[in-house]
């Protein structure tokens, strides 16, 4: 009976000494985050697209503030009636025209494409962090999926040797068929859960490599953790980062930017444009002199279309500065929200590490202590048992659960949070 006995702690304390390892050894092959994020930035579609439009929006910068394209027209003078001689037409007329638009409005369709360029600069930002969070948000669950899968089969191997144990206690008579019955359902239980994590970590590997634009059954790696867990902002300092850097917000106020100039344009209509125009006069191919001319566009009917244009500047003007405020007052609830998620998170992480896993180990040495000494049945050491790989499993989904709300608070304020 001693020699049975010594063999299941010898099993179970090996199973202890492996998991408590298995919370902070390397494996290898590993991928670390900044790798996955460097891929993902390199290669998403999503981010790719965002990108070639905010390119494009570049690129009508100049074109915006460019003249309008010069007119040539070539005329031909009293031709002979009734035909279509014009060899023989008393006098041909070259004319280069070209419209000039009253002065400042060139520069004010600049202004209005470059805040253009900048919304969308703005946009492909926050596509950028919300890719950099979805990446972050599955490279954890990944990393949370492997680490429970490891437990779970290192916990299988030692059911398969505690059964066997009590089996062969069965049969010798020391023990009654209840705990033999207990520990294989405890078995079956377990491999049920390794095959439901096996399939988690499938997902969890295609959502990762379809954000890295990869085949999905493709290889990854590893993830391994190095974060010290420590959440050292302040609601204050959040609220600031947010609202100076969150792309939101910027694309809200290049809209009040935008606005404002093109209300500005709209008021440079009531002012005329201009015509160039230059004739060159020739008779049987001998130059005979030219001709200029100046053309004024006169907004006469500046009650039905500038004064309308006008209106419909100044209300979108007002509008965007109203979106401006209401994404403001939203960025500053929503980091309040996601400051107490993470917050929380947080605590609850470091009580794991600091309370919880130590208790439960403790709880197992007590059951293992007084199993030896015949104060506690075998049951109790398989319940105390049971209830530390719960805690770790635990752990690792607060470690999760931490991360993926600091990921999120990341993209609400629009900056990394070492």
């Amino acid at each position: 009976m001693f020699q049975s006995r010594a063999g299941i702690l010898y099993i179970i304390v090996t199973f202890i000494i492996v998991v408590r390892s298995s919370l902070f050894a390397a494996e290898s092959p590993t991928v670390t985050l900044s790798e996955v994020i460097k891929v993902a930035l390199r290669e998403n579609p999503q981010l790719k697209a965002a990108q070639a439009k905010y390119k494009a929006s570049q690129a009508t910068i100049k074109s915006a503030g460019s003249l309008p394209d010069p007119w040539l027209g070539l005329e031909y003078q009293n031709i002979p009636q009734g035909t279509l001689k014009f060899n023989e037409a008393e006098m041909k007329m070259y004319t280069f025209s070209q419209e000039i638009p009253w002065p400042g409005k060139l520069s004010l369709k600049t202004k209005v494409a470059a805040s253009s360029a900048d919304i969308t600069a703005a946009e492909y930002e926050g596509k950028q962090r919300e890719i950099i969070a979805l990446v972050k948000r599955a490279y954890f669950e990944l990393y949370q999926n492997y680490q429970l899968l490891k437990i779970a089969q290192e916990n299988e191997q030692l059911l398969r040797q505690t059964v066997s144990v009590a089996q062969q206690k069965y049969s010798a008579g020391k023990n009654n068929l209840a705990e033999v019955l207990k520990a294989k359902v405890e078995l079956a239980k377990l491999q049920n859960n390794i095959i439901s994590l096996k399939n988690q970590l499938a997902v969890s590997r295609t959502r990762l490599n379809t954000l890295l634009n990869r085949k999905p059954e493709a290889e990854i790696g590893r993830p391994e953790y190095t974060d010290n867990n420590e959440f050292r902002y302040t609601l204050t300092e959040l609220t600031e980062l947010a609202l100076a850097h969150r792309p939101e917000l910027n694309i809200a106020r290049a809209n009040v930017k935008q606005s404002a100039i093109k209300l500005s344009l709209a008021k440079r209509d009531y002012l005329p444009d201009f015509m160039l125009a230059y004739k060159q006069r020739v008779r049987s191919g001998e130059f005979m002199g030219w001709d200029s001319m100046l053309n004024v566009m006169v907004p006469l009917w500046f009650w039905q279309n500038q004064n309308n244009m006008v209106k419909s500047m100044r209300a979108e003007k007002e509008m965007s500065e109203a979106d401006y405020q209401a994404m403001a007052r939203m960025v500053v609830s929503e980091i309040e929200q996601m400051y107490w998620k993470a917050e929380a998170a947080q605590r609850q992480l470091k009580l794991y590490e600091t309370d919880i896993l130590p208790q439960a180990e403790q709880v197992w040495k007590i059951s293992q202590t007084g199993y030896e000494t015949d104060k506690a049945d075998f049951l109790d050491l398989l319940d105390s048992q049971r209830m530390y790989l719960e805690a770790v499993q635990d752990y690792y989904m607060s470690l999760t659960d931490y991360q993926m709300a600091k990921a999120e608070l990341e993209q609400m304020v629009g900056e990394d949070l070492p």
